[in-house]
This record gives C-alpha cells, sequence and structure tokens, in this order.
C-alpha cells in the first residue's frame, strides 16, 4: 500500500453492540445482530483495508470482499459492517460455513 493511500487509512473503534429491553424513544436507527465478524472496510482508490475490531486484518480470508470493495465507484470511503453468513432460509447462523468466495 502506498503511503499516501496508508495515511486515509486510520483506524476507528466500533461502538459494540448491546442488549436492551426496549427500545429508545425518538428517531433512533438501530439493526439486528447478526452472528458473524465485525468489520471496518476502508477504501482510498483502489487501496483497501479490512480490519476486524480487533485490528486483525481480513484482506487474505476474504479476497472476494475486497476485490468487490475494491471495484466500487467511490474513491474512498469508511464501512463499518459485519461477515456473516446466512443459511438455507436466510438467516443467519454460526453454523453456516462463512466462505471467502
Amino acid at each position: 500500500m502506498t503511503k499516501a493511500a496508508t495515511a486515509n487509512f486510520s483506524f476507528i473503534e466500533p461502538m459494540k453492540a448491546m442488549k436492551v429491553n426496549d427500545l429508545p424513544a425518538g428517531d433512533w436507527i438501530y439493526e439486528i445482530k447478526f452472528d458473524g465478524y465485525r468489520a471496518i472496510a476502508f477504501k482510498a482508490d483502489k487501496e483497501v483495508r479490512l480490519i476486524s475490531r480487533n485490528r486483525k486484518s481480513f484482506n487474505d480470508d476474504y479476497p472476494v470482499l475486497v476485490d468487490s470493495i475494491k471495484s466500487l465507484k467511490t474513491k474512498s470511503f469508511t464501512i463499518d459492517g459485519e461477515i456473516t453468513a446466512l443459511d438455507e432460509n436466510g438467516r443467519s447462523s454460526t453454523s453456516a460455513p462463512v466462505s471467502s468466495t
């Protein structure tokens, strides 16, 4: 990775999910917790880093995902998300194989 691109990647500590009994009042946005791997994707031009919440690189584990991120037309961005596998019914599953393809 070039020095210029590396300078654009600054690790952002992800917020951890928290269990609640009731949703807060007001205009809040939330998402369901899936059984997957938390990942932050950084893109600068054609250079991509896919990093775990513990700062482990996922680039070698998910090359197809890295290539997909590289192909996006947006020049640079940071996305906080979750890599997950779905079972045959489309549900997140810890027993469904998480594949790099």
